[in-house]
């Protein structure tokens, strides 16, 4: 949605997967930290870089914290260090 930001983002598709709303801020800050976005946390998605971008789609899918997670190609866009 326009003018989300990376934490609007990930909170938003965690409340989606029905994590408890007592956790959802922690869920969220948790899977942000792990893709290494914590320092664009509070940037709106439109000026992230795309493999900024693609980490943040990361982030929203380990949010709730799934079994599984099925990605088609997720590093595309991710330089060397990143991947």
């Amino acid at each position: 949605p326009p003018g989300f930001t990376v934490t609007d983002f990930v909170r938003h598709c965690a409340w989606l997967r029905e994590v408890p709303s007592t956790k959802i801020a922690a869920a969220a800050a948790d899977a942000i930290e792990r893709v290494e976005l914590t320092e664009q946390a509070e940037l709106p998605l439109r000026k992230l870089s795309g493999g900024m971008l693609r980490r943040a789609g990361i982030a929203q899918a380990i949010c709730a914290d799934p079994d599984l997670i099925i990605l088609d190609e997720p590093t595309n866009g991710l330089d060397p260090r990143q991947r």
